[in-house]
């Protein structure tokens, strides 16, 4: 694992309060998008397409056990920057 993303992951952590230490921004906003994408038109829709995910998906994504709760996904869409996103 490079340091770089050693850094990365640790200050990209979403707090969740049922999990110790938080979960992937990038994981949660990947699984975020992909429901988008699905039709999922609010935050308790996506929250449900993304619990009904196999668990090998979320695995592969970077969703460990468990599922980003709606609050979750709510404060990750407020606290993202969509001009640092967007940036290459």
């Amino acid at each position: 694992m490079s340091p770089n993303w050693f850094k990365c992951s640790r200050c990209c952590l979403i707090l969740d309060g049922r999990r110790d230490g938080g979960i992937g921004f990038a994981a949660v906003l990947t699984a975020l998008i992909a429901a988008a994408c699905a039709g999922a038109t609010s935050y308790a829709a996506a929250a449900q397409w993304i619990a009904d995910l196999p668990r090998s998906v979320l695995s592969r994504v970077g969703i460990g056990p468990g599922t980003p709760a709606i609050s979750t996904l709510r404060r990750l869409v407020l606290a993202a920057d969509a001009d640092l996103l967007g940036k290459r």
